[in-house]
């Protein structure tokens, strides 16, 4: 048995097993995963984009965060402070009087140890619910949907106007005003927040007097200092798994004060892309590009990046290990392209647990002999609704000696009935 001494030092947590009592087409689904790599398949229509969603939002469980669908849902988290460990939550089912949409809670309902021994300082700390729900809320997870959002993308698309007032911040864009909350990017809202947090100074009080503004001067220059921090990340990846060939901010932005109403505006902040030695702004991308760019940018962007004013040094705040949500990366990528990416995406679920779905075959090429049952088979069933499972053992078996004397996996699934239910 493992001895748990003292509250060991965190490890992240990873989605182990999922349970859906009823959500359209979803029916009394229960749903396996693995940390790292897991790849989910099944036809168009099945079911797959409905389940990542309902997922994604169940899976975020900060204190913040409304959750408005999924009621009986259960999900189990492995890796709690230790690999061992796991703690399953379940979700409150809805009012029998439902009159409105109804935010529904979660609690945790069961621990499991198995095989560990715990010291009573540690069960104390383990015993601790909030403790427990602490850790999970500090792993929100990501979700890349599919294609590549129109809009909601300010920075990273098009040229937006950030308004930072003394209660809070919006984004002007070409649709309509958005909260940082409400962007469609990861990246755009850590570069949107790190802005934030660096003038947001000009609004203080120390000792019951208000600190002096910034000058816009000051702003821009210290603004550009963190898209600086940015670009340098972005030209270090993207330039390897894309055809973009190095990333700048475009210099010509403005900066406004308006003393009277403690308002600063930043407008046309923007970044531009070089590829074939031109450069073009991410609406002038193909599609493709514009794709590996938005998932790139949201898996690998740090947390926030911030400027010490005193020293001019500045601090990164890498992304926390967490789950990740991807949704058909192969869309309108070229198979040379794909390769790279699904390359970045096999070293990415080293770090992160990956639950992904594709109906590319090269795909499944990532995974190895001894990891066929990291892959799931979405199907929807007349009677029962969307249902999931794994390969049964004799069909690892074949695709195994496939895989050994003929050839690719993927393959495999062209050829073969990988998906095709056996027989009772």
């Amino acid at each position: 048995m493992n001895d748990l001494q003292d509250p060991p030092v965190q490890v992240p947590p990873y989605i182990r097993r999922v349970k859906i009592h009823d959500h359209a087409p979803l029916r009394n689904v229960k749903v396996d995963f693995k940390r790292g790599l897991n790849i989910i398949i099944g036809h168009n229509g099945a079911g797959k984009t409905r389940f990542l969603s309902l997922l994604n939002d169940l899976a975020d469980l900060q204190e913040n965060k409304k959750h408005f669908q999924g009621a009986e849902c259960q999900l189990t988290f492995g890796g709690v402070f230790t690999e061992q460990t796991a703690v399953t939550v379940e979700f409150e089912g809805y009012a029998d009087t439902l009159v409105e949409a109804q935010n529904l809670a979660w609690d945790i309902v069961r621990k499991e140890l198995p095989g560990v021994h715990l010291t009573d300082r540690y069960s104390e700390y383990l015993g601790e619910a909030r403790t427990v729900e602490n850790f999970l809320e500090a792993y929100p997870p990501m979700f890349i949907a599919h294609g590549t959002p129109s809009s909601g993308l300010p920075i990273l698309d098009e040229s937006a106007e950030l308004v930072l007032e003394k209660r809070g911040t919006f984004i002007l864009m070409n649709d309509r005003s958005r909260r940082i909350d409400e962007l469609n990017s990861r990246f755009s809202q850590a570069v949107v927040r790190s802005i934030v947090r660096l003038i947001r100074n000009g609004f203080t009080v120390l000792n019951g007097v208000p600190a002096p503004p910034p000058t816009p001067d000051i702003v821009r220059q210290w603004v550009l200092k963190i898209m600086g921090e940015y670009t340098d990340f972005l030209n270090k990846i993207l330039p390897l798994y894309s055809p973009v060939q190095e990333v700048r901010c475009n210099e010509y932005f403005q900066v406004y004060h308006q003393e009277t109403q403690e308002q600063f505006a930043i407008k046309g902040l923007v970044l531009e892309y070089q590829l074939n030695g031109e450069w073009l702004s991410f609406r002038m991308l193909s599609d493709g590009t514009k794709r590996l760019v938005y998932i790139i940018s949201d898996i690998f962007a740090p947390d926030s990046i911030s400027l010490d004013k005193r020293t001019d040094e500045m601090r990164i705040a890498t992304q926390k290990r967490k789950t990740v949500f991807l949704e058909e990366p192969e869309l309108g990528i070229h198979p040379a392209q794909l390769t790279k990416l699904l390359n970045l995406i096999r070293e990415v679920s080293k770090e992160h647990q990956v639950i992904m779905t594709t109906h590319a075959p090269q795909v499944l090429d990532m995974l190895t002999e001894k990891e066929l049952n990291r892959i799931t088979i979405c199907e929807l069933d007349p009677k029962k609704g969307t249902q999931f499972r794994k390969l049964s053992r004799t069909k690892q078996a074949q695709a195994r000696e496939y895989m050994r004397e003929v050839g690719f996996l993927s393959d495999y699934w062209r050829y073969s009935f990988l998906e095709a239910a056996e027989a009772e």
